[in-house]
C-alpha cells in the first residue's frame, strides 16, 4: 500500500505542472507575510481570503488538488482543512513541498527547509531541567546583543524556520 501511494505521489509531483506550480508558490505572497502556497493553504483552511485575482485563482488550484487528493487517500475534506488550520502543518507541508519543487520526488525527500532549528540564544537560564544538557546558569562573554538576536529571530521566521521556547533569565 505505502508502495502505491509513492508511486501515485512521484506520478502526480514529478511532472513539469506540478514544478511549475510549486515554484509559483514558493514565491513571497504579494498580499501577506508568507509564500504563495502556505497563503493558498491559509485559504484553503478557512483562515484567510484571497486578495488578488492571482491569490485566487492560485487558492483554487491548490484546494482542487488538495479535494482529489483527499478522496483519492480516502481523507474527509472537512478533516483536512481542519488538519491544515495549523499553521506549524502548513510550513511543515509548504517545506516539503518546495524540496520536491527543487529536487523532486526522492527517497529519503530533501526538504527546502528543516523541520526544527534549535538555537541557544543566551546561556542566562534558572530553569536546571532535568533534560536540558546545556549549563546555562549565565550569559557567555561573547553572547548576541538584543537587536542581533531579533535580525536571526527575523530571519528565522521568514525561511519559515522560527518557533520559540524563551529561557527565564534573559531580560530580552
Amino acid at each position: 500500500m505505502i508502495i502505491d501511494t509513492l508511486k501515485v505521489l512521484k506520478i502526480v509531483m514529478d511532472n513539469p505542472f506540478s514544478h511549475n506550480l510549486l515554484h509559483v508558490g514558493l514565491k513571497n505572497c504579494r498580499d501577506s507575510q508568507k509564500k504563495e502556497m502556505e497563503h493558498a493553504l491559509t485559504i484553503f483552511a478557512g483562515e484567510d481570503t484571497p486578495r488578488t485575482a492571482f491569490c485566487h485563482v492560485y487558492s483554487l488550484m491548490v484546494a482542487t488538488i488538495l479535494r482529489l487528493s483527499g478522496a483519492t487517500f480516502k481523507v474527509d475534506l472537512e478533516r483536512l482543512r481542519s488538519y491544515f488550520k495549523d499553521p506549524t502543518v502548513r510550513r511543515g507541508v509548504v517545506s516539503v513541498l518546495s524540496g520536491i519543487g527543487m529536487y523532486g520526488v526522492t527517497r529519503p525527500q530533501y526538504l527546502g527547509a528543516p523541520f526544527l532549528v534549535v538555537w541557544n540564544y543566551t546561556n542566562a537560564c534558572n530553569l536546571r531541567c532535568k533534560h536540558c544538557y546545556q549549563r546555562a546558569d549565565r550569559p557567555t562573554p561573547n553572547e548576541l546583543t538584543t537587536k542581533e538576536r531579533l535580525n536571526v529571530v527575523r530571519d528565522l521566521a521568514e525561511a519559515g524556520w522560527f518557533q520559540s521556547l524563551s529561557p527565564a533569565v534573559s531580560p530580552s
